[in-house]
């Protein structure tokens, strides 16, 4: 299960890195062109932890608002990471890798005790 989460966390973070670099390239400061990457990245991810991670069948009342709440808490960690790394000089590639990697297991616990349970 561990393995399918890092697929998906990968993948997130491609769509995230991605996006966060595209908007600076646009002009957007690092720390702006973040907040869209983390939501579209959020979106996707809950969609591809639900059927793939966790493989949860019909949908669960409350699930969405856990997953959001869980979710906003862990993009918190991972923004202030990202937000310290990027102060100190760190290329925001390298940022939202750290910060990313920083969280996965916190998450993938969160994830599977809280939302997916």
């Amino acid at each position: 299960m561990f393995y399918r989460f890092l697929i998906v966390g990968s993948t997130g973070f491609l769509i995230d890195s991605s996006v966060t670099l595209l908007l600076i390239s646009f002009g957007c400061k690092p720390l702006i062109a973040r907040v869209p990457a983390l939501a579209l990245s959020m979106a996707m991810t809950w969609l591809m932890n639900r059927f793939y991670t966790f493989k949860v069948g019909a949908y669960r009342t409350g699930e969405v608002t856990k997953y959001v709440l869980v979710s906003i808490s862990i993009a918190c960690l991972n923004y202030v990471l990202y937000a310290m790394l990027v102060a100190r000089g760190v290329a925001p590639f390298f940022a939202v890798a750290l910060a990313t990697a920083t969280q996965a297991g916190i998450a993938f616990v969160a994830y599977r005790n809280i939302v997916f349970k």
